[in-house]
């Protein structure tokens, strides 16, 4: 219908949205950058407000993780479904949900994001590359976690939409209801992406920092070095597809095209050489050929995708079991569960491990009413994460996170001479 600030939604909902209700409509459950030259656009059906836009490359903000549940498939009602959900809540399975939303003939459940610990300000998560990359291995965890309850394996993307609660189901004849969970506090639960990441046992992506190789000439030969062998070897395993395939059919032409344009690019090749090779295979080797326009998308490009992973490109690519075997690359849609949810290296344990410990501290219901103590806390980690930090570890951990010392320094008191000290 139209692009609206968050801002103005209780003005428009009263006043536009409430004659819609009967229809269905829906609704971008994260929050789109809408470019000048759509902000001149206007909506057909409200000229005040800007045109409708949405789509991953317009992502700004990341405001829920969801799951969508199709458990009428499997024969269960809306109730039946949700009280499985609360149960798992319950156990611990997984963290409380934000909302739940009846859309018709499923459930849909939420879990509300923000970008501190101001719960008050639930200020959203900005979508960098690398809170995008948190984001969707969230929702494939989700995803893996309610695959018993029906859930939408094709449903996990970051510019997913879903109905207006109010709005009706046109099939169904159903209204879409929602649900809002609150906390002791009476609020809605809402968490930090990491933090939410890790209480479904998900591995936060966290990208290297460059400085270490800006100040030391060796390691940038040897990441170069590194670099240059894993897009020759990638080119070949492009090349041998190619060949093995013979055409390139409609589905993922202009993805094809687009990974080969960055990986002759990545290989130095020259830009005369690369631009006449790329448009070769889309007019020759793609069936249907490409248009000119698709082809001169892909080299313009190409500068934009300088680093796919292989699984990325086994989607992209609809790459099968059979060639799998014969190329080197994965098949398509065998993302393994520990892609996500493997700590790699000591990055990813700092990062889960702090994200325990403040949980720890600021949830009195885990270590009662008293303020915990560093050694509950090194015990609460060690069963988490199966070993136990060193207390100058926690010390440096809370530090970072900005929390005060539990219990602070106790410091020992001189009773005199003939007295020992008080040994804790």
């Amino acid at each position: 219908m139209f692009s609206v600030r968050a801002s103005d939604l209780s003005e428009v909902f009263p006043e536009f949205v409430a004659p819609h209700v009967d229809e269905e409509s829906w609704f971008s459950v994260n929050a789109m950058h809408l470019p000048a030259r759509r902000q001149a656009q206007r909506s057909p059906i409200e000229p005040r407000f800007p045109a409708a836009c949405w789509g991953t490359e317009r992502l700004r903000w990341l405001t829920a993780c969801y799951i969508d549940l199709d458990c009428y498939k499997l024969g269960l009602s809306v109730g039946q479904c949700i009280g499985i959900c609360i149960d798992a809540q319950d156990r611990g399975v997984i963290p409380p949900a934000s909302m739940f939303t009846r859309s018709g003939r499923g459930v849909w459940l939420f879990w509300f994001l923000r970008d501190d610990d101001d719960a008050d300000e639930r200020s959203p998560v900005r979508a960098w590359p690398e809170k995008i990359s948190t984001y969707r291995r969230i929702e494939r965890q989700l995803v893996r976690r309610f695959g018993s309850l029906g859930a939408d394996a094709g449903a996990s993307d970051p510019a997913r939409i879903t109905r207006v609660p109010g709005s009706m189901h046109r099939i169904t004849g159903a209204r879409v209801h929602y649900w809002i969970q609150a906390d002791r506090q009476g609020r809605p639960f809402s968490y930090r992406l990491d933090e939410l990441a890790v209480k479904l046992g998900v591995r936060p992506t966290k990208y290297p920092t460059s400085i270490a190789q800006v100040f030391n000439p060796q390691h940038v030969e040897r990441a170069k070095k590194g670099y240059k062998a894993l897009h020759r070897q990638r080119l070949e395993k492009m090349l041998n597809l190619i060949s093995l395939r013979g055409t390139i059919r409609e589905g993922c032409r202009n993805r094809a095209t687009l990974i080969l344009a960055s990986l002759l690019d990545r290989n130095g090749v020259d830009e005369a050489e690369l631009i006449e090779s790329v448009r070769n295979f889309g007019r020759i080797q793609c069936s249907p050929p490409l248009t000119e326009a698709e082809i001169d998308a892909a080299i313009r490009k190409r500068k934009g995708y300088r680093q796919f992973g292989n699984h990325t490109i086994a989607g992209w690519l609809k790459i099968t079991p059979a060639e799998s075997a014969i190329v080197g690359w994965p098949a398509e849609g065998t993302l393994p569960e520990e892609a996500d949810t493997e700590l790699r290296n000591r990055g990813d344990r700092r990062t889960t491990r702090r994200e325990l410990v403040r949980g720890f501290v600021t949830n009195p219901d885990r270590h009662g009413p008293a303020v915990p103590t560093i050694r509950q806390i090194v015990e609460y980690v060690e069963g988490m994460m199966g070993d136990a930090p060193s207390p100058r570890t926690i010390q440096s951990d809370l530090v970072a996170l900005g929390i005060a010392n539990p219990r602070g320094r106790r410091t020992r008191q001189d009773e005199g001479p003939g007295l020992l000290p008080d040994l804790d």
